[in-house]
């Protein structure tokens, strides 16, 4: 498939299926790729002459947990769209569940999994939601809402007050610098995250919340090499 798909990029042409025939196109190709093409290229999955037949102008799209500004502006459009498909009646979404919908889940399914949680939410709680108003205004859709439907990031609080209390007092003491201490914490996270998923960056990406380039980049600079955490 690949041979054939770059047979048509690079010399225009194609045969079709129990054809003689060969046609001829000037058709433009736009694709899209969910993981790493660069080390599907190294790895000797994806066409290298392909690659760069495609790679004219790229245009690298962070994950949607990196975007909470278009996070909230989706969810209200995918929030008209359903009530419109389903004829329900208008629909808001509140500021606390706004917020939630922005910083309290990381989207691993980005904009495919935030429209469907929109489309089952306004399905499955329109009726409760018609009861509630704000500003007059009926239609609320709240926190509570979606939280039925997606499991909410969570910490420990305990651990989580004593690490600020350890910190602040290593930098209050004059022990360490906040900036170097923070290099040494982000340092240890991403080994961490490389070695329970073998150093795998997609999934190491996914476990820090972090886009797959952001986390090389950081790599890079700590001097952290992915075939350290590899399997033998």
């Amino acid at each position: 498939m690949q041979v054939d798909l770059l047979r048509v990029l690079q010399e225009g042409e194609y045969r079709r299926v129990g054809d003689t025939a060969v046609g001829r196109t000037d058709a433009r190709a736009i694709a899209a790729a969910s993981g790493s093409i660069e080390q599907a290229v190294r790895e000797g999955k994806f066409s290298e002459p392909l690659f760069y037949r495609l790679a004219v102008v790229s245009i690298e799209l962070p994950p949607l947990r990196e975007r909470d500004n278009d996070i909230l502006l989706l969810a209200r459009y995918f929030c008209r769209k359903s009530c419109n498909t389903y004829e329900k009646p208008p629909l808001c979404i509140d500021d606390e569940a706004a917020n939630f919908l922005q910083f309290g889940y990381h989207w691993p399914g980005n904009v495919r999994e935030l429209e469907t949680v929109i489309r089952r939410v306004v399905l499955l709680e329109s009726e409760k939601a018609k009861a509630r108003t704000v500003d007059g205004h009926p239609g609320v859709l709240i926190k509570e809402d979606f939280e039925s439907h997606l499991k909410p990031l969570r910490y420990n609080q305990t651990s989580y007050d004593d690490l600020c209390n350890q910190v602040a007092s290593r930098i209050g003491n004059g022990d360490i610098a906040l900036y170097t201490l923070m290099n040494e914490f982000e340092q240890k996270l991403i080994k961490k995250a490389l070695e329970r998923t073998r150093g795998n960056i997609s999934q190491a990406a996914e476990f820090l919340r972090l886009g797959n380039s952001t986390l090389q980049n950081k790599m890079k600079g700590h001097g952290i090499k992915r075939s350290d955490f590899k399997p033998n």
